[in-house]
C-alpha cells in the first residue's frame, strides 16, 4: 500500500536530523531452508565483503576472515543437498557475480540453472534447496560485520525481521511496549495487527487480561453498553449486570480493532473514558475506575476521516501517542521464511518434518501477497492438509494463491454494484443479502455505511 512507508526507521530519522546520509549497500538474505523451513533465516551485509563462499556444514552459521583473496564471508548450510563447496558470490568492481563450483545439485538464479551470473537487485538464488535473496541497495545495519540469525519462532511471532529498514522500528516498538503509552497500529488488512497487539501486551509486564474488541462488529445501539457495561434493567433485554469490555480488561490491555468504525455518537463517551480512566455503565451515573492500556488498530486513513468530520481529532490524538505502521508482506519479502517458520510451528503437529519444494519457495518470493500474512497462513494451512505429509509442491499452494488474487482484484466499485443489486433483489432485507454474500449481517451494515447506501429506499420499492 503506497501510503505505508517502511523505508524510514528511527535510526534513519536520527541520521537525517544529524545531517548524516543513510548508508546503503548490498545484502544477502537466507530467506528459507526449503528442506527444513523451521530453521528460520539469516542476513549478511556485504559492504565489507569481497567474496561469499556457500558451503555445507553441520549447522547454519558463518564466519568472516581476511585472506589473500580479500575479505571472505563463508556461509555454511546443513543438509546433504548442499555440496561441500557449492558456489561463490564474488565482487566484480561495483557488482556481484554468482559462480557455481561444479555443485552436484546446481546453482539457480530466479529458477534457472546457471554456471555464472551477474546479480541484480532482488535476484533469488537457490543452492541445495536453500533460498537466498540478493538486495543491491539495502539500508546498512548498525553493525554490518555481524551476521543476524533467527531460528524457529513462537507461534504467530511477527516482531522479528531480517530487514534493516524495519529492525530499528521494531526495536522502538518493543521499548514502547513496556510503557503505558496508547499505541495505534496502522496497516493493510491481514498484516497481523492483532498478533502485534498481543505481543505488545505480553511484553508490557502488565497483568494478563487481553481483551480484543472489533468496533465494527458491534451494533451501534449496543456499542456503549458493550464497551462500558450496563446494569440490570438499563434497557430491554438487560436481564443482568454486565461489566463491559473496559472493565473486563482492567489491569491489562484493551485492543480496539477497526477503530475507524467507532460511531461518532460513541466517540465522545469513549474519549471521556480514556481521559478519566473511568467508565459509566449504561443505566447508572456512577463512574467506575479502570486501569487499561489501550492499543488500537485500523486499516483506514484516520486523518482523512478527521478531515471529513467522521472521526474526532481529539480522540485520534488521545489514542495515537505512539503510532506504528505494519509493512505489507510484499514490502518485507525477505521475512517470508521467518513467517513460514512461525506459522508452521503454529499449524503443524510436527513442523520439523515439513518440507517445501524449492519452486514453492521461489513462488512465495515472487507472489504479491495482496492479503498479506493472513493469506500466507491460509495457504500453508491448506497445503499441509492437501500434501498429507508429502513435500509441499506448487499444486498444493497455487489454488490458494490464485483465489487470493481473485478476491483482491475485486474493486470497491464492483463490491458496491453487487451490494446494491442484492439489496434491490432482496428488497432491502439485510439478513438475506448477508446470506447471499456468505457474510454476517454486521458486515453488510458496514458496507452500507461505507458506500452511503440508503437501505430504506430498497425496502420501499
Amino acid at each position: 500500500m503506497s501510503s505505508i512507508e517502511i523505508t524510514t526507521t528511527a535510526r534513519d530519522d536520527e541520521r537525517r536530523t544529524e545531517g548524516e546520509a543513510v548508508a546503503r549497500g548490498p545484502c544477502l538474505f537466507l530467506v528459507m531452508h526449503c528442506d527444513a523451513p523451521t530453521l528460520g533465516g539469516a542476513r549478511f551485509c556485504l559492504t565489507q565483503v569481497d567474496e561469499v563462499r556457500l558451503t555445507r556444514g553441520p549447522s547454519c552459521d558463518s564466519s568472516r576472515e581476511r585472506t589473500d583473496d580479500g575479505r571472505v564471508l563463508t556461509v555454511r548450510f546443513p543438509g546433504s543437498l548442499v555440496s561441500r563447496n557449492h558456489a561463490r558470490i564474488v565482487r566484480a568492481r561495483d557488482r556481484f557475480v554468482v559462480v557455481d563450483e561444479a555443485s552436484r545439485n546446481g546453482t539457480f538464479v530466479n529458477g534457472k540453472r546457471v554456471q555464472r551470473a551477474t546479480l541484480v537487485d532482488r535476484d533469488v538464488i537457490e543452492c541445495g534447496h536453500k533460498i537466498l535473496l540478493f538486495r543491491e541497495s539495502a539500508v546498512v545495519p548498525e553493525h554490518p560485520d555481524q551476521d543476524l540469525y533467527f531460528d524457529a519462532g513462537r507461534p504467530g511471532d511477527r516482531m522479528r525481521t531480517l530487514s534493516p529498514e524495519l529492525e530499528a522500528r521494531l526495536a522502538l516498538l518493543r521499548r514502547v511496549a513496556r510503557s503505558t503509552l496508547p499505541v495505534l497500529l496502522l496497516g493493510e488488512s491481514g498484516t497481523g495487527k492483532e498478533i502485534v497487539a498481543r505481543t505488545l501486551a505480553e511484553l508490557s509486564g502488565r497483568a494478563t487480561p487481553f481483551v480484543a474488541v472489533n468496533c465494527g462488529a458491534i451494533p451501534e445501539g449496543l456499542l456503549e453498553s458493550q464497551l462500558f457495561g450496563h446494569v440490570k434493567g438499563a434497557f430491554s433485554g438487560a436481564t443482568r449486570d454486565e461489566v463491559g469490555f473496559f472493565r473486563a480488561a482492567d489491569g491489562g490491555t484493551l485492543f480496539l480493532d477497526e477503530l475507524a468504525e467507532l460511531p461518532p455518537t460513541s466517540q465522545v463517551a469513549f474519549l471521556r473514558a480514556l481521559e478519566d480512566a473511568a467508565v459509566t455503565p449504561v443505566g447508572t451515573t456512577r463512574q467506575v475506575p479502570v486501569d487499561v492500556r489501550v492499543i488500537a488498530a485500523t486499516n483506514r486513513p484516520l486523518h482523512e476521516r478527521v478531515a471529513q468530520g467522521s472521526f474526532r481529532e481529539d480522540l485520534l490524538a488521545r489514542v495515537s501517542s505512539f503510532t506504528h505502521r505494519l509493512a505489507p508482506l510484499r514490502e518485507r519479502i525477505e521475512d517470508i521464511g521467518l513467517l513460514v517458520s512461525a506459522l508452521l510451528v503454529e499449524l503443524s503437529r510436527s513442523p520439523e518434518s515439513v518440507v517445501l519444494r524449492p519452486e514453492v519457495g521461489l513462488r512465495f518470493l515472487s507472489h504479491g501477497w495482496p492479503l498479506n500474512v493472513r493469506e500466507l497462513r491460509s495457504c500453508l494451512a491448506t497445503a499441509l492438509v492437501v500434501a498429507n505429509g508429502a513435500p509441499i509442491a506448487l499444486p498444493h499452494v497455487l489454488p490458494a494463491l490464485s483465489e487470493a488474487l481473485v478476491v483482491a482484484s475485486a474493486s470497491d466499485e464492483d463490491l458496491r454494484v453487487r451490494l446494491t443489486r442484492l439489496l434491490e433483489e432482496h428488497r432491502g432485507n439485510v439478513a438475506a443479502v448477508a446470506r447471499a454474500f456468505g457474510k454476517a449481517p454486521f458486515q453488510i451494515h458496514r458496507w452500507v455505511k461505507q458506500y452511503d447506501v440508503d437501505v430504506d429506499a430498497y425496502r420501499r420499492k
